[in-house]
């Protein structure tokens, strides 16, 4: 985890795409991606031809956790993740077990919330401490995209 990574993503309003970068707030409550570190630049020596921003719905931003899944791919507040893992019985055999968790952001810290069991964990510890052998995390959604809830 690298807590110094602070990117966002977000949906954009032309085409429902996901954006990644900076996120900046405009006039009359627009939000923007600021997805070309050379805009900056280009601003500073105004030249205003290629501002690198994108319109994004203010609704859709998510900030990156600092973690990735098990695949390798960051995630995000809102994403959904599948849990998946075994545990013993006490006869011996091994039981599989799923659960669906939401990335949220609550009181200054990322949660894995799922609504079985216990409500919420704090990302860090399902993700580095809670983590067993065979376990896994995989992103299977998002809570912006049509169909989730």
């Amino acid at each position: 985890m690298d807590a110094r990574d602070l990117s966002f993503r977000a949906k954009r309003i032309d085409n429902q795409e996901w954006e990644y970068g900076d996120v900046c707030n405009g006039e009359y409550g627009k939000v923007f991606i600021l997805y070309d570190n050379d805009a900056v630049i280009t601003c500073k020596n105004k030249e205003l031809t290629s501002w690198g921003f994108i319109e994004v719905n203010p609704k859709t931003v998510g900030m990156y956790t600092g973690f990735q899944d098990s695949n390798g791919l960051r995630i995000y507040d809102g994403d959904i993740l599948k849990l998946t893992g075994s545990y013993e019985e006490t006869d011996g055999s091994m039981q599989p077990y799923e659960e669906i968790h939401k990335i949220i952001w609550l009181k200054g810290c990322f949660y894995a919330h799922n609504e079985k069991g216990f409500p919420y964990w704090p990302l860090l510890f399902e993700v580095i401490d809670g983590l067993h052998a065979g376990e896994t995390y995989e992103i299977v959604g998002n809570i912006h995209d049509e169909g989730e809830k």
